[in-house]
């Protein structure tokens, strides 16, 4: 593939990538030959250039999958699966998209990211499709930056602690503590911060989970 000037630089075109259009190698010499003193081939203008780039950008986008052999379309399948359970909708992730980062909660649902974590180091865990790999990618991303923020801002709360929880929550002396002002400014960028990163990390499960479907034909 090469990379053509819809409108050339000579014509005073620019180098950007609305007047670009990929084309094959005859197609690309094909593309401005046409002499109007010697008018023979295809005249070919700017605007059905574009159009041309544009309706083969939405079909790719919406092309089905396009594996090597289907023995890579089961691998791929199979891990798609295994996340999905280790990250199931309806008792985990719907805790990120629904929980208020203001109030504690079982600390088994942040144990359950981390166990995830430690599982997708392993290289085995990889998609062979590299759009797949690239839509994993993004989610442990988003998981990673997640984990970074909560890092600091929750711990194990006391109170449940003491009869037999274990839960988590933003510290109440940021909020309850002798520097009032201060403390409740504290508390709340916290909680602000951890309810806008858990919202991210679902979204990016979200796409995630709608990638895979589509181009793996699953349910």
């Amino acid at each position: 593939m090469e990379c053509n000037h819809i409108v050339p630089e000579a014509d005073g075109g620019p180098d950007t990538l609305e007047n670009c259009i990929p084309l094959c190698f005859d197609c690309h010499a094909e593309v401005g030959s046409y002499n109007n003193k010697h008018p023979k081939g295809n005249k070919i203008t700017p605007a059905e250039l574009r159009a041309h780039r544009d309706r083969w950008f939405e079909k790719m986008k919406n092309a089905a999958p396009v594996h090597s052999n289907e023995a890579v379309l089961n691998l791929d399948r199979g891990l798609f699966s295994k996340i999905k359970e280790r990250l199931p909708f309806d008792s985990l992730m719907i805790h990120f998209r629904d929980h208020d980062y203001g109030g504690s909660f079982d600390s088994q649902y942040h144990d359950s990211l981390l166990e995830f974590i430690r599982w997708s180091e392993d290289p085995s865990i990889e998609f062979l499709d590299e759009r797949m790999q690239g839509a994993f990618r993004s989610l442990l991303s988003s998981l990673h930056e997640f984990r970074r923020f909560w890092g600091n801002r929750l711990w194990l709360d006391d109170n449940a602690l003491r009869v037999g929880r274990r839960e988590l929550s933003i510290p109440r002396e940021w909020r309850d503590g002798d520097d009032a002002v201060r403390n409740e400014k504290r508390w709340d960028e916290a909680r602000t911060t951890l309810n806008k990163s858990a919202t991210e990390y679902f979204e990016s499960y979200q796409s995630f989970i709608k990638i895979g479907r589509r181009l793996l034909a699953v349910e």
